[in-house]
């Protein structure tokens, strides 16, 4: 039980890079400082607007596991490819591998817990 805590924690502040990557890549666009800002705050509160009404565990509208699963590789891969863009390669790739990693935790987590008898 503690072991999934952990990594909903994790995929919890992979969550909140996501939405920093994308605040960050609006920092660094090529264009007028107006430009810049708009995106800069506009699309982390669109992602988190959609977050937070299809994807959340608490949502408004949840979705399908399916369609949950690849809202969510678009958001986690497009905050990869920002990073990317903004010189950050690296740090993108260390952004997708800890997303994978505590993604597949929690799933494998919740799949020996949800068949355990007791």
């Amino acid at each position: 039980m503690a072991a999934k805590g952990f990594f909903l924690g994790v995929i919890f502040l992979c969550e909140l890079a996501a939405l920093a990557a994308y605040g960050y890549w609006g920092l660094k666009l090529p264009a007028p400082l107006l430009v810049k800002g708009a995106v800069m705050l506009g699309l982390p509160i669109a992602v988190a607007l959609v977050w937070g009404l299809f994807l959340a565990p608490k949502a408004s509208y949840p979705v399908s596991p399916v369609l949950g699963l690849s809202m969510k590789t678009l958001v986690f891969g497009f905050a990869a490819m920002a990073l990317h863009a903004a010189g950050k390669s690296r740090l993108a790739a260390a952004f997708v591998a800890c997303a994978v990693i505590a993604h597949a935790a929690e799933y494998v987590l919740e799949r020996v817990q949800g068949s355990r008898i007791g």
